[in-house]
């Protein structure tokens, strides 16, 4: 099975600025936690298919949707967590841009965490508030803190107060970074360690998210060249 460009490519990921601040979270969680993410493009059609960045084998999941329905979708030890970063700017309609698609999926998800025969996964969706200058905030939703939200023409409307009461605010780190240990269960790393791990992750060589997966897709293909010569020799 030959790669996509989607899954070799070593660019640095495109998209809002919420987004690669989401991104450069997650390298640096990869590089010392051993956690695996991907992100996910708008326009590529996954049909339900999506290779694990880390291994290269295919990943068979029911929550993985023919259209793209999540930016990043994190691999952990336990489970699979797909997030939906939102950024508004503007006091009014801060949530509008959440599709019915999405919605659905979480929900979907939502309900079978309930289910012991249910695959492991979780559904997250990150609002980011930028309307004051250096002084950014985030929370992070799922379904079931949806409670005072209201479509309004095919969109998802929910009031900056209703934010606050029902998400969860995540903490700023060191670097454009955000605090995403207690959402992707690495609860037991204490604040002082995740300040120096941030810390620590800035002062490194940066580490392109697509990096592990080329060279996983370039071992992959050189043993295929050398299962061919070896067939070739008999």
């Amino acid at each position: 099975m030959r790669p996509t460009k989607e899954f070799v490519s070593s660019k640095p990921p495109s998209g809002t600025p919420f987004e690669n601040e989401v991104s450069r979270s997650l390298a640096m969680l990869r590089r010392y936690f051993g956690i695996a993410y991907k992100k996910l493009f708008d326009t590529a059609a996954y049909r339900g298919r999506l290779l694990c960045p880390a291994c290269g084998a295919r990943i068979h999941s029911p929550f993985i949707a023919g259209t793209t329905i999540a930016d990043h979708v994190v691999f952990t030890l336990t489970d699979v967590v797909f997030l939906e970063e939102k950024l508004f700017t503007t006091p009014t309609f801060p949530l509008k841009r959440i599709t019915k698609d999405q919605l659905w999926w979480s929900r979907r998800i939502w309900l079978n965490q309930a289910a012991e025969t249910a695959p492991p996964a979780r559904y997250y969706f990150l609002i980011n508030d930028r309307r004051r200058p250096r002084h950014f905030r985030a929370w992070a939703l799922d379904y079931g803190s949806l409670r005072d939200a209201v479509m309004y023409e095919g969109k998802l409307v929910l009031s900056p107060e209703a934010l606050e009461t029902h998400g969860t605010e995540l903490r700023r780190l060191k670097g454009m970074k955000w605090d995403l240990f207690d959402l992707l269960g690495l609860c037991h790393v204490s604040q002082e360690e995740r300040d120096r791990y941030a810390d620590r992750f800035e002062h490194e060589p940066p580490l392109s998210p697509e990096g592990d997966s080329k060279m996983v897709w370039k071992e992959l293909r050189m043993a295929a060249k050398e299962g061919r010569r070896g067939r070739r020799r008999r």
